[in-house]
């Protein structure tokens, strides 16, 4: 009847295994989620907005390519997100998210400032 179940050895529960969903391992999931999306967002906002600056945004030409959307945003974003979790967030899961998106989000907005993405 239940032939999907094994017949012989031993059988560890997936809680038991070694691909178990530890602590450390959430919490490195938690870091590579918030790095994942802010290296997203430069490369969202170079795609969509750098070539199509809306009407709203301020000419900022005199800065380079720092003035550009990707860049700006990146790195104001960046660093409140950095800022926000390092000083008022108390929540550790909630801190790790938000200092790893920010730290790749500003990394990414300084390299699509300079050119190099």
């Amino acid at each position: 009847m239940d032939s999907y179940l094994p017949t012989s050895g031993t059988f560890t529960p997936f809680s038991e295994s070694k691909f178990a969903l530890t602590p450390e391992r959430k919490t490195a999931l938690m870091f590579a989620g918030g790095a994942a999306v802010g290296a997203a967002q430069t490369i969202l906002l170079k795609k969509y907005m750098d070539g199509n600056v809306p009407s709203w945004y301020p000419d900022l030409s005199a800065i380079g390519g720092f003035g550009k959307p990707s860049a700006l945003i990146g790195m104001a974003t960046g660093a409140a997100a950095i800022g926000v979790g390092l000083f008022f967030l108390k929540d550790p899961k909630i801190r790790n998210i938000a200092v790893s998106y920010g730290g790749s989000a500003l990394a990414g907005g300084i390299l699509s400032g300079a050119g190099l993405v």
